[in-house]
């Protein structure tokens, strides 16, 4: 921004750029706004006059055929930058009250959430613009330190609703909402947005942009851009140069991810999803984006799926390849920081956790892997922080429910209930619920939960985890052995849940089985040895040889960890 207002461009090459093209150029880059192009149609007017004009005397001409849907992606770009753009330049040159103060005050921080735009009138073939828009545009802001953007995933709900900004942003607890429409009319497509203070109930500014429907795929990086001058946030060259959208230099490759984008997270939606991320990579195998999308979906694939590891393993080789493309993708990191921890690869997970903060460092899911990486190597009030921390960027955020688990860890069982409030609906949750109360003294109250959770689906492992906690509260000891069986049978993929098993076999008393799992649960990556010296659910079984035995080599993996990363110490 600086260089644009101030520093003169370095000269045109006086070869290889036509005559008339230099002079439009030289006349757009002029400092003195009276000597620039005062109207569009006049810059429109000249470019006109160049087209087919290379200077050496040849003319160049479209080749017949080319796919009309084709060339209508090339330039789709174009309106999502000039967003970007619109948004940037408020952040960055509005006056706050809170940001005129002395220097080094740290910048007030902005929350946004960018809504799915609304198509004016309804068509199959452009419908999906709408979730797939947004997302791009939430995906450029994310780079921004003071900006705290909400995920696609917390949007997604509000796809072909009728949206009550006021609703939204509560719900959303945001000070700022992004809402938009477009109208595709012929070969042009018109996009509408509002950035809206949901605080104050007042437009902050609105901006129009029409663009030929080839330039639609450039219209993300214009949004963003235009949410950041218009909130006028200070930003470094880093972020500016990170705000870029990445865009696949194949437009039919764009599209087809785009629309894989917009199907929703199910069964169906994933797979479809899966099909339309491999086309764009066939089209274009240079795409990140594309990769990072791939693997999201795929690990989608595997959840609802059951025991398909091959799934998983795939969607590792899409984020590693997303980020050998593009290594500020900060999406695919955080992707492969649970699938390491989940892999036992602790320390490359909290390795990989690092390169998403120092992108942002307040970024809501960084700090919340962070502490998730903490909570398995045994640092619980570190963990606590982060996600705290996380919490407090993006406080709603459903997918921070295992906040709950660390206050359970640490005993602060009220907490623990309010932190799986945020995903109050989900078996995940109601199984938690049901442990912390359990723990808490209060086996009556959980029962409730463990029966909602059975009902649902008694046979995975959150149903065999309820059935266990069920026959300690109903004191059924006898069914105790099949459940158990069961339990070991279920595919457990990281190191805590079989954790969490080998907590229910000391809760029963049974050492040898507690012992064996919590082996399981230490090669799996969970190596908290300062939990186990204090679950209450070992009271029973902790002087066990062979649990004392696993005990002593979680110790070694938690000290040996501690010794790499020294800035990991227990603060309280």
């Amino acid at each position: 921004m600086y260089a644009i207002q101030n520093a003169e461009p370095a000269p045109l090459p006086t070869t290889a750029i036509p005559p008339k093209c230099r002079q439009i150029l030289t006349k757009a880059l002029q400092k003195n706004l009276d000597t620039r192009y005062q109207q569009v149609r006049d810059l429109v007017a000249d470019l006109h006059s160049l087209k087919g004009d290379t200077g050496t005397g040849t003319t160049v001409t479209e080749a017949p055929g080319k796919p009309v849907a084709r060339r209508m992606l090339v330039l789709s770009g174009g309106l999502l930058a000039l967003v970007v753009l619109l948004i940037a330049g408020f952040l960055i040159f509005r006056p706050r009250p809170d940001s005129s103060g002395s220097a080094g005050k740290t910048p007030a921080l902005h929350r946004l959430a960018v809504l799915p735009f609304t198509n004016l009138r309804s068509d199959p073939e452009t419908d999906f613009l709408g979730f797939a828009l947004a997302d791009q545009v939430i995906g450029n802001l994310s780079y921004l330190k003071n900006l705290v953007v909400r995920p696609s995933s917390a949007i997604r709900s509000y796809q072909n609703t009728n949206i009550d900004l006021a609703t939204a942003g509560q719900n959303l607890n945001v000070d700022l909402v992004l809402t938009g429409n477009y109208l595709k009319e012929a070969n042009t497509i018109r996009l509408t947005v509002e950035l809206a203070d949901v605080h104050r109930n007042a437009i902050v500014w609105r901006g129009s942009m029409q663009e030929r429907y080839e330039n639609t795929f450039g219209l993300e990086d214009t949004v963003a851009r235009k949410v950041v001058e218009g909130l006028r946030i200070q930003f470094s060259p880093e972020e500016i140069h990170q705000m870029k959208a990445d865009v696949s230099r194949n437009p039919l490759a764009y599209e087809y991810y785009l629309r894989g984008l917009s199907y929703p997270v199910t069964l169906e939606g994933n797979t479809q999803a899966v099909a339309m991320m491999r086309q764009s990579i066939a089209l274009d195998s240079t795409f990140a984006p594309a990769y990072d999308a791939l693997g999201y979906r795929l690990r989608q694939l595997a959840a609802y799926a059951g025991g398909q590891q091959h799934l998983t393993q795939e969607a590792r080789s899409a984020f590693l390849k997303a980020i050998a493309l593009n290594g500020q993708l900060m999406s695919s990191y955080g992707s492969l920081v649970s699938i390491y921890t989940d892999d036992g690869r602790t320390e490359e997970a909290y390795e990989t956790v690092q390169k998403i903060l120092t992108i942002n460092p307040n970024s809501p899911e960084g700090h919340f892997f962070l502490g998730y990486v903490c909570r398995y190597a045994g640092f619980l009030n570190r963990a606590e922080q982060e996600m705290e921390k996380a919490l407090s960027l993006d406080p709603k955020n459903p997918r921070f429910r295992s906040i709950g688990i660390t206050y359970a860890y640490l005993g602060k069982y009220q907490k623990a209930l309010t932190g799986f409030d945020l995903d109050s609906t989900s078996s995940f949750s109601k199984a938690w619920k049901a442990q912390t109360l359990i723990l808490a003294g209060q086996p009556e109250r959980a029962l409730p939960y463990l029966t909602q959770v059975l009902e649902h689906e008694p046979e995975s492992r959150l149903g065999l985890f309820c059935q266990e906690m069920k026959i300690y509260v109903e004191k059924r000891f006898d069914l105790l052995p099949e459940a158990i069986r069961k339990s070991e049978e279920v595919v457990i993929t990281d190191g805590e849940s079989w954790y969490n098993l080998s907590q229910q076999l000391g809760r029963f008393g049974d050492a040898a089985g507690a012992a064996r799992t919590l082996q399981k649960a230490v090669d799996g990556g969970f190596f908290n040895y300062p939990l186990m010296l204090r679950d209450p659910l070992f009271e029973s079984v902790r002087q066990n040889a062979e649990v004392r035995r696993v005990m002593a080599n979680a110790k070694t993996k938690h000290e040996t960890f501690k010794e790499r990363h020294p800035e990991l110490r227990e603060e309280r």
